[in-house]
């Protein structure tokens, strides 16, 4: 289990050769009228992760 506080930036890829498999359960119900949530490119932002290390 892992939980990831508010305003935490998160992702995650698979860098297995097998697939894998995700499971979001989040606490609220998603609402599309007012999402909360902010999606950044994983290759073009200010976190210092790269990415692309593991995939290609």
């Amino acid at each position: 289990l892992v939980q990831i506080p508010v305003d935490v930036y998160h992702g995650w890829m698979c860098v297995s050769e097998e697939e894998a498999i995700v499971v979001n359960i989040p606490t609220e119900v998603y609402n599309y009228e007012n999402p909360d949530e902010h999606r950044v490119d994983p290759h073009q932002n200010d976190i210092p992760y790269d990415w692309r290390r593991k995939d290609g």
